[in-house]
């Protein structure tokens, strides 16, 4: 019986089906910020990218990629500005001649906020998603999510 699940494991290794899972290629963190109201401050969300991989940068050369992309849940208690991306990589895939532009290894992306007036001091959580799709030197996998949360401590003015 182990023998035969071996087996499996193998064939399904070499068809290329075991799916690699989202947090084996992308994971995110980020650190906590302290807000007074009505001050702006910029996040900062630490990506970091599975070795061997790429994503797609936030503007991307073929229609039909799916660029990285941050969004947040919006929430009455803070205003979220545009995020902003680092410089984008170029990459070429194998036996492509086509140019790509990618983020790997590890980057920042930087996400201003502003607390608005009426919060009351305390900790709160800004939901965030990152949307991406991860390709390695041949081959591009579907787009996938990960969920992270953006730890704010609301601080009383003055």
């Amino acid at each position: 019986m182990i023998f035969l699940r071996i087996i499996l494991i193998a064939c399904f290794m070499e068809t290329g089906q075991l799916q690699v899972k989202e947090q084996d290629i992308v994971s995110v963190s980020v650190d906590e910020i302290l807000l007074t109201p009505v001050k702006k401050i910029v996040a900062i969300i630490h990506v970091t990218v599975k070795a061997g991989y790429h994503i797609q940068a936030n503007k991307v050369t073929n229609a039909s990629l799916i660029p990285v992309s941050l969004e947040t849940t919006p929430d009455i208690s803070f205003l979220i500005y545009k995020p902003l991306f680092p410089p984008y990589k170029i990459f070429r895939l194998e036996g492509s001649e086509e140019v790509l532009n990618v983020f790997d290894s590890a980057f920042i992306i930087r996400l201003p906020i502003k607390v608005m007036a009426n919060v009351s001091a305390g900790r709160y959580y800004v939901q965030g998603r990152i949307r991406y799709q991860a390709c390695n030197s041949k081959t591009c996998l579907f787009p996938r999510n990960v969920d992270f949360k953006i730890p704010v401590v609301v601080q009383k003015s003055g």
